[in-house]
C-alpha cells in the first residue's frame, strides 16, 4: 500500500490463514501518514466471535523506499504467523520483504471474520465450520425456479446466469442451457431413485433410452423402440427403406409415407412385420393414396443379420420414402 509523501493515505485487505483453527480470515487495513511526517499509524478492523484468534500486525517504513510500508504478522496466543508481506500500489505480495521492526503494533480479533473455513484434509467450507467434502457451501433458502438470488452458487448474474441450491440447478436469461459431454463416445446418464439409469443418452449412436441403459433404437422405452428412416429413388429397382438387427427386435409396425415429387402425388400405408431369425413375414393394411394407383409395393427379407423392409417403386419418378418403425425387442 502506498502511503504517499504528503500526508496521503492508503489501505487494503490482507487475507490470513490460521493454522490452529484451520480457517481463513480477512482484515481491512487503513494507513495514513501523520501530517506528512514519517510517523505512520495503522488501524485494523475485523469482526469476531467465540474462540478468538488474535494476531499482532506490525509495520515499518522500508528503509530504501519511504513511500512503502512493510507488514509483519507477529505470533500471539500460540498462533504461527511467520511470513512477511509488503504491499505496493499494484498490491503485489511475496514473502521476502525487508525485515521490519516491532514498532507500531496493532492487535486484531479475526475470528469468523469471513465465514470461510478449511480443514487439515484441505476441505473448504463456505458458511460451514466443518466441511464434509472438498468444497461445501451451506446456506438456506431455495431458488424455487424463479429467484437466482437464493442460489448457493451462482455463475453469471441473478438475471442471466446459472444457480445451484441443495436440490435445484436453474438457468435464467436468454439463450439455451447446454448440458452434455464433449467426446462422441461418452453417454449422459440421469439417475433417479437409486443407481439404475432412468434416462440414458447414447453418445456413440445418438439414441435415448428410458429405463434402458443401452438403447437399441433412436428412442426406446424398456422393450419398445422407435426409429425413423428415409430414402430417395428414381428407378423401379427394389430398395431397402428400413433395417433393424434381428438379434435386437422380433416384430415391428411400419408407417410409410411416399412423396412422388414428379407428379405431386402421395401414398401412405402401414405394415406389420415379424421374423423367426430366418424368414421375414409382413402384412400390409390401411393403405391410402392420392394418385391413380399406388406409388410402390413392399416386401421383406433377412440379409446379413438384418431385417430389411423393401420397396419397389411403380415408376421412375423421383420418390421420397419416410418410415417410422415401432418395434419390440426379441
Amino acid at each position: 500500500m502506498d502511503t504517499g509523501s504528503n500526508g496521503d493515505g492508503g489501505g487494503g485487505t490482507l487475507i490470513v490463514y490460521d493454522g490452529q483453527s484451520r480457517s481463513t480470515r480477512v482484515i481491512d487495513i487503513a494507513i495514513r501518514n501523520s501530517s506528512g511526517t514519517s510517523a505512520v499509524t495503522c488501524s485494523v478492523t475485523g469482526s469476531g466471535g467465540g474462540g478468538d484468534v488474535d494476531i499482532q500486525l506490525r509495520h515499518v517504513e522500508r528503509s530504501n523506499d519511504a513511500s512503502k510500508i512493510d507488514f509483519f504478522l507477529a505470533s500471539s496466543g500460540g498462533k504461527l504467523f511467520t511470513q512477511y508481506y509488503y504491499w505496493t500500489t499494484s498490491h503485489y505480495v511475496d514473502d521476502s520483504g525487508s525485515s521490519p521492526s516491532s514498532s507500531g503494533a496493532t492487535t486484531v480479533d479475526l475470528d469468523d471474520a469471513m465465514g470461510v473455513f478449511t480443514k487439515e484434509n484441505s476441505y473448504v467450507g463456505i458458511g460451514e465450520t466443518n466441511p464434509g467434502a472438498k468444497f461445501q457451501v451451506n446456506s438456506s433458502g431455495t431458488i424455487g425456479w424463479s429467484n437466482l438470488a437464493n442460489a448457493f452458487i451462482l455463475a453469471g448474474t441473478t438475471t442471466s446466469g446459472i444457480g445451484i441450491d441443495n436440490n435445484e440447478i436453474m438457468a435464467k436469461g436468454s439463450g439455451h442451457l447446454y448440458f452434455g459431454t464433449t467426446d462422441s463416445g461418452s453417454d449422459v446418464v440421469i439417475r433417479a431413485g437409486g443407481t439404475g439409469a432412468a434416462v440414458t443418452v447414447d453418445g456413440s449412436n445418438q439414441r435415448v433410452g428410458i429405463a434402458k441403459s443401452e438403447p437399441l433404437a433412436r428412442f426406446q422405452v424398456e422393450e419398445y423402440g422407435i426409429d425413423t428412416s428415409s430414402a430417395t429413388t428414381t428407378a423401379t429397382t427394389q430398395v431397402a427403406i428400413h433395417t433393424f438387427p434381428i438379434t435386437d427386435f422380433r416384430s415391428a409396425r411400419f408407417t410409410i409415407q411416399i412423396t412422388n415429387t414428379t407428379d405431386s402425388t402421395y401414398h401412405s400405408t402401414e405394415i406389420l412385420a415379424i421374423h423367426d431369425g430366418t424368414t421375414a413375414n409382413i402384412t400390409e393394411f390401411g393403405e391410402v393414396h392420392t394418385g391413380s394407383s399406388v406409388e410402390a409395393t413392399f416386401d421383406a427379407d433377412i440379409n446379413s443379420g438384418n431385417f430389411r423392409l423393401l420397396a419397389t417403386p411403380t415408376s421412375t419418378n423421383s420418390m421420397t420414402f419416410k418410415v417410422v418403425c415401432h418395434s419390440l425387442t426379441v
